[in-house]
């Protein structure tokens, strides 16, 4: 578990945005990552990486499963690292869905 000082200041791992600019940050679960809801619900904010299986393999920021396929990143590489395989974009997705529903 990691523990987050009440005065570290959090970003989205893909675009960068502020926890004060964003308006729900997603926390991977050793909260190493962190995804906005920009990023989760919006199609044009990451590019879908579907290179070859055999010469290129991503590590979900997310949940750490090697992905050969299907992982999402940041259009610029220059950005970040950060990737999220389509798994754990669809689970941000109804999170964002089911805070949406009880507000």
């Amino acid at each position: 578990m990691k523990f987050i000082r009440l005065d570290q200041q959090l970003n989205c791992t893909f675009c960068q945005k502020s926890q004060q600019d964003a308006k729900k940050l997603i926390a991977s679960s050793d909260h190493r990552a962190y995804i906005c809801d920009e990023c989760t619900a919006e199609p044009g904010r990451l590019k879908l990486i579907s290179e070859n299986a055999v010469t290129m393999s991503f590590a979900c920021s997310f949940c750490s499963k090697q992905q050969c396929f299907l992982s999402y990143a940041p259009p610029r590489e220059s950005e970040t690292r950060a990737r999220i395989c389509g798994d754990c974009l669809d689970v941000c997705r109804r999170i964002l869905k089911d805070v949406a529903k009880k507000r």
